[in-house]
């Protein structure tokens, strides 16, 4: 067996094909998110772009081996809530400021930017839903899969379905085409079946629709049905973004296969959801999180920001707790859009990791709702180390069984049997 240096990894296995040499992957351990096993040492083989096994012996053979160290084999991460082509600044017109300030190229530059950061963080696959102009996230998909730019697998949704202005809260009549560029604006049942086709006619992967956005706007039963309805017909899933526990209530009853954020959950609908399969993917943060946004004057001004903060996370832990209780299907979702002085989005994203523990989920419940959870409500291959997975791995320092906050720690990031980042 011939050793190989991480850092030659990826030019040392290329194959003129394409493909990638056979290696084993060797570490203090790897976790099996789905039956929480733990493999100590870890050998794990891959050949190509797929997992072969994983054992605690070397296995057979004379494929190259990658020396880890004494860190923690995972499946790569998966975010189910991603704007990789959209940010914002931490103030009311913000969205509306981020439409018409950049062009579509300017965009998809920038969003060449946050995929590497998001790659490096570990998350080997993201769903995009939306804030992506039209057809800035399908492009975003094509140059990744084609090798052009570094990033993570993504499943696109296109433009959100959503009722007129889409989330913008106002528009000047100068500015009204934007909510046109940003959202497929529906008001009935033919006019969300049609935009459902338009969607998958475009590339769209999974159709994202805005259930409600502010007071009288919103999409009704019946619309909202027939989504679902042209959706399930063409095999892909309805991602439905929800705030008001109303909207949660229509979205559930209509057959969605996702409430998105669901900060006003009731009971009701997270057992109606449990029944059905319906995820929940909440995109919380931890307190310290939203205090980044708190104006740094006058005293009085910030300490009233932070106590409306403060009372928000409460509502969102407890909710999520309730989700939990309910046996409700957790799976990662960042929705990281807001510009931080952290000033990486991969970093940003993985704070949701301590959000969801501190809300009472354990760290296997927490690595699952990124890896295996995520996969199987997404329709994905990924989220396993078992034989036949796609290669897509991520290894962090320590034991994220034992401290949540490893999943923030990678060293080393895989995808598709290519080494992305090393700690070399």
């Amino acid at each position: 067996m011939r050793l190989l240096s991480c850092g030659l990894l990826a030019a040392s296995v290329a194959m003129a094909d394409g493909g990638t040499a056979a290696r084993v992957f060797h570490a203090a351990r790897a976790v099996a998110p789905e039956s929480g096993q733990v493999t100590a040492p870890a050998w794990l083989l891959v050949d190509g772009a797929r997992i072969v096994s994983l054992g605690t012996t070397r296995p057979a053979g004379d494929a190259g081996v990658v020396e880890l160290g004494d860190v923690t084999i995972l499946p790569g991460f998966i975010d189910a809530h991603a704007h990789l082509l959209h940010v914002e600044q931490p103030n009311e017109d913000s969205i509306v400021n981020e439409a018409i300030s950049l062009s579509e190229s300017d965009r998809a530059l920038r969003g060449v930017w946050l995929a590497g950061q998001v790659l490096q963080a570990g998350f080997t696959t993201v769903r995009d839903l939306g804030n992506s102009g039209r057809g800035g996230d399908v492009s975003l998909r094509r140059a990744v899969a084609a090798g052009w730019v570094a990033g993570p697998t993504i499943i696109a949704s296109t433009r959100a379905l959503a009722p007129p202005l889409g989330q913008f809260g106002r528009l000047a009549p100068a500015h009204q085409a934007l909510a046109a560029q940003e959202y497929a604006i529906v008001r009935t049942p033919e006019e969300a079946t049609a935009a459902v086709a338009d969607a998958l006619a475009e590339g769209a992967d999974c159709i994202k629709v805005i259930v409600d956005s502010g007071r009288g706007r919103d999409l009704d039963q019946p619309t909202l049905e027939a989504i679902v309805a042209r959706a399930h017909r063409a095999k892909v899933k309805v991602a439905a973004h929800c705030v008001q526990a109303e909207a949660a209530e229509r979205a559930v009853a209509a057959g969605v296969d996702s409430i998105e954020h669901g900060y006003q959950l009731s009971d009701a609908t997270l057992s109606a959801m449990a029944k059905k399969g319906i995820a929940l993917v909440p995109t919380d943060y931890p307190g310290s999180f939203y205090e980044l946004f708190a104006p740094q004057r006058p005293a009085e001004a910030r300490a009233k920001v932070i106590a409306s903060f403060v009372e928000f996370r409460e509502r969102s832990r407890a909710r999520l707790k309730r989700a939990a209780a309910n046996k409700v299907p957790i799976v990662y979702g960042s929705d990281t859009y807001v510009e931080t002085p952290l000033g990486d989005r991969g970093r940003e994203m993985a704070l949701v990791f301590e959000a969801y523990a501190e809300a009472g989920l354990t760290p296997l419940d927490v690595l699952r709702s990124a890896t295996s959870t995520a996969a199987k409500h997404l329709g994905l291959p990924g989220g396993t180390l078992q034989a036949g997975a796609p290669a897509d791995l991520v290894a962090v320092e320590g034991n994220p069984l034992e401290d949540v906050k490893a999943l923030g720690r990678p060293r080393f990031v895989v995808k598709q049997g290519v080494l992305q980042r090393s700690a070399q």
